[in-house]
């Protein structure tokens, strides 16, 4: 027998509005049980599950509600249903997951289900919402529901921010986003979004979670719009994708705001300098110095005359300090041309390990392979992780940015297959145990 959670919740939803300084509405939903004696939802699957022998895990990776949400008019006539999320509709869908585990009783004697917050949303319009329930390894055949109520967004219509051009640069250890364009016919008031990329990509994330910084802009004629990032006074990461998006805002009559878009084409997600950074302190000051590295040195000061004459001249003053000082800049020049061609594959090496680092705390059973055949990437993955050791034997254990990953070998037909892994993390990486397995 099938789960059918339609059977379980009313038509009506309970649901409340809440709008930020910037118009970004806040909607807090809450579902209805039809037997107000209970059970609820979830007692109800976990006594499916049970049945069916199977473990539940409820958290937002495994087990979850799918909340959809729609205009009113881009549902069919005989509501919403499942073939809606199809395109041109995914233009304008809203997805959200809730955990299984926060559709409980919101309190004794209650027939509501505790309400959820789904963020992010524009201002003004009429909605239709449904859910769809997604549980790991259940076979759930019935298992979409959308109530009957309207949801309506209070607040202005405010109009898609069009025609934008962004351009991005970096100067020093910062980065620059400039606005060069965007359609000003409906309003010259607008919001930058600067969001974690890595986490927008992640649907087990809400708006909160992946929103990094917000900042509100006025386009004038007579002064660029430039926003300009570090770590430093920022408060943002190093190896750390991020993107932009863009809203349009309307401060009167009230304050409301538009969907938010990223410029089309225009750029792709920005990470902060690391370059130079990475080879001070990962590959001279953390003596990973490789032999094509020293060749490098050594070719730069036999064809370069005036790098000869520099360490010369340093040599002749009897200032070994200056002599040491030279050689660690020349050594650090050639590095940072040497890993300018792969540092690509640095940044999709680090967005893998972070991505599996943050399924690891949802789930820490999560795994997934990881293919090192390429040279390059090979290489960026040697250099960024940090391999351990037991008695002075390597092994399967590597570090990145405090956590343990273990590299699980590969098989096909047979065969263990080199440089393919089934990536796990183990845990974090304390000081007493990197001293102990890591060299």
């Amino acid at each position: 027998m099938a789960f059918d959670i339609s059977t379980i919740f009313t038509k009506d939803i309970t649901y409340n509005q809440s709008r930020d300084k910037y118009g970004v509405s806040t909607l807090s939903i809450s579902l209805k049980n039809q037997n107000t004696s209970g059970p609820f939802f979830l007692e109800q699957l976990r006594e499916y599950v049970k049945a069916q022998g199977i473990t539940l895990k409820t958290d937002t990776y495994n087990s979850y509600i799918s909340f959809y949400l729609l205009p009113r008019l881009n549902t069919g006539v005989n509501g919403f249903d499942r073939s809606d999320l199809s395109a041109p509709n995914d233009a304008y869908l809203i997805t959200h997951r809730v955990s299984v585990a926060d559709l409980i009783q919101s309190q004794e004697g209650s027939d509501e289900y505790a309400a959820f917050n789904v963020s992010g949303l524009p201002s003004e319009g009429i909605y239709k919402c449904a859910f769809e329930l997604v549980s790991d390894g259940v076979d759930t055949d019935t298992n979409w529901f959308a109530p009957d109520t309207d949801i309506t967004l209070a607040g202005s219509n405010v109009p898609v921010p069009t025609g934008i051009n962004l351009s991005v640069t970096e100067v020093g250890d910062s980065v620059q986003v400039n606005i060069n364009t965007i359609n000003t016919s409906n309003t010259n008031d607008f919001i930058l979004e600067l969001v974690d990329d890595t986490l927008l990509n992640m649907p087990e994330f809400n708006y909160e979670d992946y929103i990094v910084k917000t900042s509100e802009f006025t386009v004038s004629p007579d002064s660029p719009t430039v926003f300009t990032y570090n770590p430093h006074v920022e408060g943002l990461r190093k190896y750390v994708n991020y993107s932009v998006r863009i809203r349009a805002r309307k401060i009167d009559p009230d304050n409301s705001s538009s969907v938010s878009v990223a410029a089309p084409g225009t750029v792709e997600p920005f990470v902060l300098p690391w370059l130079t950074d990475f080879v001070d302190q990962t590959v001279i000051k953390g003596k990973q110095i490789e032999d094509s590295l020293v060749a490098g040195v050594a070719n730069e000061l036999a064809n370069t005359a005036q790098t000869r004459t520099e360490l010369k001249d340093a040599l002749n003053t009897g200032a070994y300090s200056l002599v040491a000082e030279k050689m660690y800049e020349l050594t650090r020049d050639v590095a940072v041309t040497k890993f300018r061609n792969t540092a690509n594959e640095f940044d999709n090496i680090r967005e893998q390990l972070r991505t599996i680092a943050l399924y690891s705390n949802i789930d820490p059973e999560y795994t997934v392979q990881i293919d090192l055949t390429n040279d390059d990437k090979f290489t960026a993955f040697n250099n960024i992780t940090k391999q351990g050791f037991t008695g002075g034997v390597g092994t399967r254990y590597f570090t990145w940015l405090n956590k343990a990953f273990y590299l699980g070998p590969v098989a096909e037909g047979g065969v263990i297959l080199e440089r393919k892994f089934e990536i796990s993390v183990r845990g974090d990486v304390y000081r007493d145990r990197a001293e102990m397995i890591f060299s």
